[in-house]
């Protein structure tokens, strides 16, 4: 029997495959090295998926019809391609459901290649609300609603007033709207003041409204100042929050409130003063 002796090294080419490769040299006594060479393929089911690059342009990318683009007389281009984008825009819904958008999505090869053409992932359909996701999100997205804190005025802003008198302070209820996309569903959001909490800076018991008072002669919100000092009033302002789909027309409450904080610009507080005079003659 021949004996081979020796050390192998292993090496992968870009192929994947690996190749043994045997060192020779003459041991004596009827022994010796031999020098061989196998190819061990290394057998894949195809080529690997391509990679989404961590940063850069993106591959694939989705989004909602907008409704806009199905309602009559739209500036919006309405291309008959895609006649699924409008396909299913007069369903009518159960009453607690609403009717949802579609969705879409393209694709292409490389970040500079041009993009492929539009697919649909979903078509125009009836939900609950309350039974998916869209509610939730809904509710995240109105608590982080960014609101303009409400105005307040303090005697038509002339910058003081009188004490032993009524001081007439408001603000207004204008609501505020926002038009965003949640959870890839395009929304109208809208803020309405409910409820305003005065401080009027004078260690005094704050007051609490359900409306926001008015420019004199509305005496909604008064207060009488019995010091002579400078003062700023704090509104704290709850609003409620209400939502719809783009191109609805009814809106939906919002389980949750925000509030805001303002201050009044400061203002000073003087005091009236009687005294006799002799009549002229």
């Amino acid at each position: 029997m021949q004996t081979i002796e020796g050390s192998a090294e292993r090496k992968s080419d870009d192929t994947g495959s690996t190749q043994t490769t045997w060192d020779t040299a003459p041991l004596g006594n009827g022994k010796y090295r031999a020098k061989r060479a196998d190819r061990d393929r290394q057998w894949a089911p195809g080529p690997k998926p391509r990679p989404r690059p961590i940063e850069g342009p993106p591959l694939v990318e989705s989004r909602v019809i907008d409704p806009a683009m199905c309602q009559p007389g739209s500036s919006v281009a309405y291309d008959p391609t895609y006649s699924y984008r409008c396909d299913g825009f007069d369903l009518e819904c159960a009453e607690g459901e609403i009717l949802q958008p579609p969705r879409e999505t393209r694709s292409r090869l490389t970040g500079a290649a041009q993009w492929g053409p539009w697919t649909a992932l979903s078509s125009w359909q009836c939900v609950t609300p309350e039974e998916g996701d869209l509610i939730d999100d809904v509710r995240t997205a109105f608590a982080e609603m960014t609101l303009t804190p409400s105005p307040i005025t303090v005697i038509d802003g002339r910058g003081w007033t009188f004490v032993q008198i009524d001081t007439v302070i408001y603000s207004d209820d204008e609501p505020q709207t926002l038009a965003t996309t949640v959870g890839g569903t395009p929304v109208e959001l809208r803020a309405t003041p409910v409820e305003w909490h005065w401080d009027f800076d004078d260690n005094t018991t704050p007051l609490t409204t359900t409306k926001p008072g008015g420019p004199y002669p509305d005496k909604t919100v008064t207060h009488v100042y019995t010091r002579l000092d400078t003062y700023e009033v704090t509104l704290t302002t709850t609003w409620q929050g209400q939502w719809r789909l783009v191109g609805e027309t009814t809106w939906r409450d919002v389980d949750g409130q925000n509030v805001t904080t303002s201050t009044s610009d400061p203002f000073t507080t003087h005091e009236i003063r009687t005294r006799l005079v002799t009549p002229p003659r």
